[in-house]
């Protein structure tokens, strides 16, 4: 591939605030969502509103489960097929869910109903890396299923774009991005993989930054990566960022949301303050909001997410350090809720909309009595 670079076109706006909350704290319930010895755990929903969680044991063995939500509560957990994952992801298309997880090699496999089961898992790594980031799943246009994964070698990492379709992958995955010079030495992590209207691809990649110049530091950096022109090209963002979500409106709108560190050298040996911001992608230009202002990071970074109602509204969570958990919306980009706190939340993991109720699902986590606890927060 014959990489491109563009330059990162940004747009400031004048971000609004409109009291009051759309969203009624009273209106939330948090139930506990029991997962054992979980080391983590990803949730998911179906187009019917069907909930799946995938999480992974703890030390030792790093195994998959599944469990799904009936009407007599949480399914027993059901092993995926992976043994000792060392990352993975999870996604919902249409009334399957999709796994792709890292052992050594990159495999994926996908539950359609509790009488079919899993699906064999299916190979899509090829080559020997020393190490691949499960990072994010979509629907191909053509029935396939389209993942995007990060190749960590010992002088490059690149970003690939593989299809799996009827069980066996079609074809060589497509390099969408690579660095041979071995700047990103912790990788790069591709955190969303999501088609506009116009059918274009744009993955939302997140990468640390060892070396500039010779001098070790870390440096968040997000990059994004699209199709559009016919040909992979790639945007570095400006600032140090880190992605978080990325969601697309009925009309094709791309939003996405990042954490944006104040110091640009150094984002993991020492605590700097970050904000949240929202851009939007219209003519090929960013259309970006500060929506928080710098935060202290206290006690951790921040954890967001984002969801998009059947209204088209574009809902996000984000995570106060040091606080709680607040919701926001926007039907246009400009202008925003005043922010809501959702109860007993301290994390986000991810946020979610029941299609049968239009309820929003916020599942997060919170460390009590030397262990994670899951829980699943639901209002309006």
């Amino acid at each position: 591939m014959s990489r491109r670079w563009i330059l990162a076109v940004l747009v400031a706006a004048a971000c609004e605030s409109r009291p009051p909350a759309r969203f009624d704290p009273d209106s939330w319930t948090t139930e506990d969502v029991e997962l054992f010895e979980a080391r983590d755990a990803r949730f998911v929903v179906t187009a019917s509103g069907v909930q799946h969680v995938v999480f992974r044991l703890a030390e030792p063995d790093d195994a998959l489960f599944h469990t799904v939500r009936g009407s007599d509560g949480w399914s027993a957990p059901q092993p995926v097929g992976a043994m000792a994952a060392v990352n993975y992801t999870v996604a919902a298309i249409g009334e399957a869910i999709h796994v792709v997880w890292f052992d050594g090699g990159l495999w994926t496999s996908s539950f359609a109903s509790p009488d079919d089961g899993w699906s064999a898992p299916v190979q899509v790594s090829t080559g020997d890396p020393s190490t691949l980031y499960a990072g994010a799943i979509a629907p191909g246009d053509d029935g396939s299923t389209l993942m995007a994964y990060g190749y960590d070698g010992l002088e490059e990492s690149d970003v690939r774009i593989a299809a799996v379709e009827d069980g066996v992958l079609a074809g060589e995955p497509v390099l969408a991005y690579d660095d041979s010079i071995g700047t990103y030495f912790d990788g790069c992590h591709p955190d969303d993989l999501v088609r506009d209207g116009a059918g274009n691809l744009h993955v939302l990649v997140g990468c640390s930054v060892f070396r500039l110049g010779g001098v070790e530091s870390s440096t968040a950096r997000s990059l994004w990566l699209t199709d559009a022109s016919g040909s992979w090209e790639a945007t570095k963002r400006d600032g140090a960022r880190w992605p978080a979500d990325a969601v697309v409106t009925s009309d094709g709108t791309v939003f996405l949301l990042e954490l944006l560190f104040s110091n640009e050298e150094d984002r993991d040996h020492a605590p700097f303050p970050f904000r949240y911001v929202l851009s939007r992608l219209v003519d090929g230009a960013w259309v970006e909001c500060d929506l928080t202002g710098d935060l202290e990071p206290a006690d951790g970074a921040g954890s967001a997410a984002l969801a998009v109602t059947s209204e088209d509204e574009v809902v996000i969570a984000y995570r106060v350090p040091a606080s709680d958990v607040f919701l926001t919306a926007t039907d246009d980009g400009d202008v925003f809720d005043e922010p809501a706190e959702v109860p007993d939340a301290h994390s986000v993991g991810s946020l979610e909309v029941d299609p049968s109720s239009g309820e929003l699902l916020l599942f997060h986590r919170r460390w009590v009595d030397d262990q994670w606890v899951y829980g699943l927060s639901r209002g309006r």
